[in-house]
């Protein structure tokens, strides 16, 4: 009561009422801070939620294929297997009439990696398979490609940002790897640098660590470094530039370009970022799909949601800020991730492989050699259904739920209406003049 004598507060049961027409946001409880867009985006009870038809099933405007961490090595008992599974994942995505291809990530095994040479050798085997495909496959930067961004981002694997003028050299000597492309018709390709920049984050270790406060107190990103002769010799590496090294240790420029045993263990915990530059642009590529009536399917390697893994220190460290900006237009209708090394002791937990969120399906893809290797058999890829007003993920060996396991997740969402000359809104009409051209 207040100082009058009344009741300020709700009862119970006007709560309850409250509470069903504008609910609480459901991530609200599970994670601090949640940037929540509003009850908008919420499923409200008093108003039946969007079906997609059963002919608009049967007749998607696109269809997309993807596939996650190959992880390439010839550091294994057989190197081929990897081009093998490869080529053939390819060849069973263009067989099923795709319009493009996304490689997620983790393309090649860098742990064990040593020398330019090296990569380029690896580099070159992958360009001979991809060489096979007509389809158009947009490559995404994963974290063992980050130990070698140089290498990376100056072969055929940077070929589309660079030809579609979406990424420069203007943060790190080796560039960034963040654009987008048309995928057909109403959709748009998003595909997002998760590995831009490291920054350094201390462990709290006063806590015991929970699924909670997992951010921080869970062990950050995850390195491998090249550790250094502990003799003190010169490192014959240095002999010529094919055999330089190269891996964590030369991106963090340390000394020699290599770590000793103890200098590693001085190394602080680190997590993901993204810049503010990559951030801005991600708005302004989303403003401009929304004023072109386009949908988006965003594709980055590193995870961005909370729910989809179990040590949240893993995540971008300003996941927050992206999520709000995909969050805020409601033209972000999907959402895929792969898998980082420090995300692969948690196949085996109860960890969700895809979850909808406010309006956006989120999905971590398998990594398809795993897959490959425990069932003598390419299936860790999905294919992908984009309609005018749903979503649709198929596939097999990519954690599907029972009840989705024939046909696939349906993420349905209410289509925008088409601009015309009718509106007067000024605002787009530049947008229907970029449209026309």
């Amino acid at each position: 009561m207040d100082s009058c004598g009344l009741r300020t507060g709700l009862s119970a049961e006007h709560e309850m009422c409250f509470q069903e027409v504008i609910p609480e946001c459901p991530m609200g409880k599970i994670t601090p801070n949640f940037p929540c867009p509003g009850p908008q985006r919420h499923r409200l009870n008093y108003y039946d939620q969007y079906e997609t038809t059963y002919w608009s099933l049967n007749n998607p405007l696109c269809r997309i294929g993807a596939f996650s961490d190959l992880r390439f090595s010839k550091h294994v008992e057989s190197p081929n297997n990897s081009l093998n599974v490869l080529d053939k994942t390819l060849l069973s995505l263009s067989y099923e009439n795709t319009d493009a291809i996304i490689q997620l990530g983790n393309i090649i095994d860098t742990r064990n990696v040593t020398t330019e040479a090296e990569v380029e050798d690896l580099i070159a085997h992958l360009a001979h398979v991809f060489n096979k495909t007509y389809k158009k496959v947009c490559h995404v930067i994963g974290d063992l490609d980050s130990a070698v961004r140089e290498q990376y981002t100056n072969s055929f694997l940077r070929d589309l940002a660079l030809s579609l003028e979406k990424s420069q050299n203007c943060y790190r000597f080796c560039g960034d790897m963040y654009y987008s492309v048309s995928i057909g018709p109403q959709w748009r390709l998003v595909v997002l640098d998760g590995y831009e920049h490291l920054m350094v984050e201390p462990r709290n270790t006063t806590e015991p660590p929970t699924p909670y406060n997992s951010e921080t107190t869970g062990h950050g990103f995850l390195m491998y470094f090249n550790i250094r002769d502990p003799v003190g010799k010169k490192c014959t590496m240095h002999q010529s530039e094919a055999t330089k090294p190269i891996g964590w240790s030369r991106e963090l420029m340390t000394i020699g370009e290599f770590m000793t045993a103890e200098e590693r263990g001085q190394v602080p915990r680190v997590r993901l970022l993204m810049s503010q530059r990559q951030l801005k642009w991600l708005e302004e590529t989303i403003q401009e799909a929304l004023h072109c009536n386009e949908n988006i399917v965003v594709a980055c390697h590193a995870p961005i949601h909370p729910l989809l893994v179990q040590d949240r220190s893993a995540l971008v460290a300003n996941w927050r800020e992206i999520l709000k900006i995909l969050m805020y237009c409601g033209v972000v209708r999907c959402c895929l991730m792969g898998q980082p090394l420090s995300m692969d002791c948690e196949i085996n937990k109860c960890v969700p492989t895809y979850h909808q969120d406010h309006g956006i399906l989120y999905y971590t893809l398998p990594p398809v050699m795993d897959i490959a290797e425990r069932n003598r058999q390419v299936s860790a890829h999905l294919l992908i259904d984009l309609g005018r007003d749903f979503v649709r993920i198929q596939g097999e060996q990519i954690g599907l739920l029972p009840e989705h396991q024939q046909y696939g997740v349906v993420h349905s969402f209410r289509p925008r209406t088409k601009i015309s000359y009718k509106d007067r809104d000024y605002s787009f009409n530049g947008a229907i003049n970029r449209h026309r051209l």
